[in-house]
């Protein structure tokens, strides 16, 4: 062995040794470290994961009052690897979701917003979508306008695309037909990533 490679081998062993102490003496440092190294390797994907996670965590801060689950940044790298994909997103107030929708986008996944199930129809006839994500009352559609959306996507021909509900309040974590609502956040990209595994 030359030595060149035992320099490098021994530089290797010195990273590693501090990589271990590091996360040893500093958990949250090294969990900072590792994020911004990941980051570095998504953004030469276009995928801006330390954006998405701070959208994440402002809009759990915002909705919930809590901090999201230690499990955040795991469930944004695996929803990064399903880009590119399509969502739609009805909602009759779309500002209530801005954060939760540049999170998509900071992990290039298209998002197209609507905020009435006829914009949802032509949409569902106009383009193919990987997920349709919808709030279930609306102020000019009714209290339940939006569980008419799983016949929307039948009547499209859209085939079996998945269907998750975001809603402010929730009574019951399942809609009566099997679709899964939330309320919170980071569930949200939790559910959506499980929905786009399928």
């Amino acid at each position: 062995m030359s030595d060149a490679q035992l320099v490098v081998i021994a530089g290797a062993g010195l990273v590693a040794l501090a990589l271990v102490l590091l996360a040893v003496r500093s958990p949250a440092a090294f969990s900072e470290f590792f994020l911004n190294i990941t980051s570095v390797e998504f953004s030469l994907k276009g995928i801006r994961l330390s954006r998405a996670v701070k959208d994440v965590r402002e809009a759990e801060r915002e909705k919930r009052g809590e901090e999201p689950p230690a499990t955040l940044t795991e469930t944004l790298k695996r929803l990064g690897r399903r880009a590119p994909a399509r969502l739609l997103w009805i909602d009759d107030n779309p500002p209530n979701n801005e954060r939760e929708a540049s999170a998509f986008r900071n992990l290039r996944l298209d998002v197209d917003q609507v905020t009435t199930n006829a914009a949802a129809a032509r949409a569902l006839a106009a383009h193919t979508y990987d997920l349709v994500i919808s709030d279930i009352r609306r102020a000019e559609e009714g209290p339940e306008a939006g569980l008419d959306v799983p016949e929307l996507v039948r009547a499209s021909h859209a085939g079996d695309v998945p269907i998750l509900y975001y809603v402010g309040e929730a009574t019951a974590g399942v809609t009566a037909d099997g679709h899964v609502v939330t309320t919170r956040p980071s569930d949200l990209f939790a559910q959506a990533e499980r929905l786009l595994r399928r």
